[in-house]
């Protein structure tokens, strides 16, 4: 067996503990991430700042110091199949991107061992927790299946018990310039790292006319997997968490009065904004 493996990682933000981990051990890893994320790892490394018990300030992991090697690219410039181990730390929407769902397709076909950084574990994992009771757990706990494709939704997962829920994910986006801005960025394309709205009137009115436009599009579509629900990325940068769920609240009141569709339930998962690490809440619609 060598020293030493060649490892991928689909995630440059939790990907980068997970990479410190195992560069600490002299393994060479690719980061798979944004074109202007991976030019500045490929030029400077990365650097990981963490609280440690006893300790004022934070620790710092430098990449540059550590015994194996760092590299980065888009999701179009890497083969798994030239990999050992492939790490997934991507929040889930994510693998819904252009160029990162076709990169966790060919994971999937490659066949190299493949693990995720998680909020749950697979019950496998947790059957061997000692105290907890598994079988209680089977029938609530659900892993992912496989990607769909229409009439399927965007995601299935299934229970030990055989049955499954589908979930059909969708994004808000302010006009055609970002969602065109953000198709670019998921797809490694040459692109601004920022991109500019400009001034808006009535902010509030105009986020969450975005989000009731998001999920009206998807009321009239049919389903082959029951129950499925549908999952919006609501893009909101101006407000905190009160707003924010204020917002879908209101969303959700004029969506019940049409009716959720072919939906059992509807979400929206809103980025926290103004705190320095990636944080989300879930917010029920309906």
């Amino acid at each position: 067996m060598p020293a030493t493996y060649n490892i991928l990682i689909m995630g440059a933000s939790y990907g980068s503990l997970l990479a410190s981990k195992l560069m600490f051990g002299g393994h060479k890893v690719k980061l798979v991430c944004l074109p202007v994320e991976a030019d500045l790892i490929n030029a400077e490394g990365f650097r990981v700042r963490m609280p440690a018990k006893g300790r004022k300030d934070l620790v710092e992991i430098d990449s540059r110091k550590l015994p194996g090697k760092v590299s980065a690219a888009g999701p179009a410039d890497v083969n798994p199949a030239d990999y050992d181990l492939v790490g997934l730390a991507m929040q889930e929407p994510q693998y819904r991107s252009a160029g990162v769902r076709e990169l966790l397709d060919a994971v999937a076909k490659s066949k190299v061992p493949c693990m995720s950084i998680m909020n749950m574990p697979p019950l496998p994992y947790v059957k061997r927790i000692p105290g907890l009771d598994y079988n209680a757990l089977k029938a609530a706990s659900y892993q992912f299946v496989q990607i769909g494709k229409p009439p399927k939704p965007d995601l299935i997962f299934g229970d030990a018990s055989g049955g499954t829920v589908g979930v059909e994910i969708t994004s808000t986006y302010l006009n055609q310039e970002e969602a065109k801005w953000a198709s670019d960025q998921a797809r490694g394309a040459d692109t601004s790292p920022l991109w500019a709205s400009g001034v808006i009137s009535q902010p509030d009115e105009v986020y969450a006319g975005q989000l009731l436009n998001a999920i009206s599009r998807k009321l009239p579509k049919t389903y082959s997997v029951q129950p499925t629900w549908l999952v919006v990325d609501f893009n909101y940068p101006l407000g905190d968490a009160v707003e924010a769920a204020e917002l879908v609240r209101q969303v959700g009141a004029r969506v019940r009065q049409v009716g959720i569709g072919p939906f059992a339930e509807i979400w929206a998962v809103w980025r926290v904004t103004n705190v320095p690490e990636v944080r989300f809440e879930i917010i029920k619609v309906c």
